[in-house]
């Protein structure tokens, strides 16, 4: 599967076209807010997550989401 995506990846890198994402920075602050939301339900310690989360959160205010807004 990886290797039929790496032309296209490829592709958009040597065009400098990033004009259709498979997976916007909006999809992955969804996803860290159930990853918390989970890992409190659970019991879980997930701190090392916070990183990640703390990026993206730092693209979304720099424009680079389309609907985010912070909790």
């Amino acid at each position: 599967m990886i290797g039929a995506l790496l032309p296209v990846f490829a592709g958009e890198i040597g065009r400098g076209d990033y004009g259709d994402p498979a997976s916007s920075v909006d999809l992955f602050l969804a996803g860290a807010a159930h990853d918390v939301a989970f890992a409190e339900e659970a019991g879980l310690d997930v701190e090392w997550h916070r990183p990640f989360h703390d990026l993206l959160w730092r693209a979304a205010d720099a424009g680079q989401g389309v609907t985010a807004s912070r909790p």
